[in-house]
């Protein structure tokens, strides 16, 4: 089974982008182990600059997550290390925010804290950040992978009306999505020492019409 490996890190005005085809079993965790083990390790990559265009938008990326299932204090430590422009990357380099394509559809499969820190940074598009995409022969069945022991659960379901959260007891691991999209989740976050960025998000938001910031204030600032 081939897939494609697209890596990419901002580079100045530039993108570095790298290309890989991988010829492997139909199990997606076992094509990003070969790619990172035997080509991103062994430096066996050759990188291009291009100038990619701002068509991805974070906000429409699919979620596996509900805001729940994630650690608030762990965006805000990376948050505060994108404030001294180092990025968020994976002990190995590789960046942590990791997409699976289907179809014309983003499914982040690793990295839902990193793309909300970055997210807190103001950014707004796919490719003002570092990330990995796998492609090509990504069906249904490839993206119920991404929950692990639960995937036989989601046999003869919708995988879209699932997330995960590995953070409670195994029995309550698999629950409905309530968050359809990074969007939501981003919209979701309610920790007080990060209202202040949130707020200022806001109010850039605003000036396209999408949001009252008087009305984002009065949600979040509830005790």
């Amino acid at each position: 089974m081939n897939r494609i490996i697209k890596l990419s890190f901002p580079y100045k005005e530039k993108t570095k982008v790298s290309i890989s085809k991988i010829i492997n079993s139909d199990n997606i965790y076992k094509t990003i182990d070969f790619f990172t083990y035997k080509i991103f390790l062994k430096n066996k990559l050759k990188y291009k600059k291009i100038k990619q265009k701002n068509n991805i938008k974070l906000k429409n990326i699919i979620n596996l997550h509900n805001i729940d299932g994630l650690d608030l204090k762990k965006i805000k430590s990376m948050f505060s290390q994108l404030k001294t422009g180092k990025p968020v990357l994976s002990n190995s380099g590789l960046p942590n925010v990791k997409l699976a394509k289907l179809d014309n559809n983003y499914v982040l499969f690793d990295g839902h804290h990193t793309i909300l820190a970055y997210m807190l940074a103001n950014k707004e598009y796919l490719n003002q950040i570092p990330y990995l995409i796998v492609s090509e022969n990504i069906t249904d069945n490839t993206i119920k992978q991404f929950f692990i022991e639960h995937s036989n659960k989601l046999k003869n379901k919708n995988w879209r009306n699932y997330v995960v959260n590995w953070q409670v007891q195994k029995n309550k691991q698999l629950c409905g999505k309530i968050q359809k999209n990074i969007g939501e989740l981003f919209e979701s976050i309610n920790e007080p020492d990060l209202r202040p960025e949130l707020i200022k998000k806001v109010k850039e938001i605003d000036k396209q019409k999408s949001i009252k910031v008087k009305d984002f204030i009065k949600r979040y600032t509830k005790k």
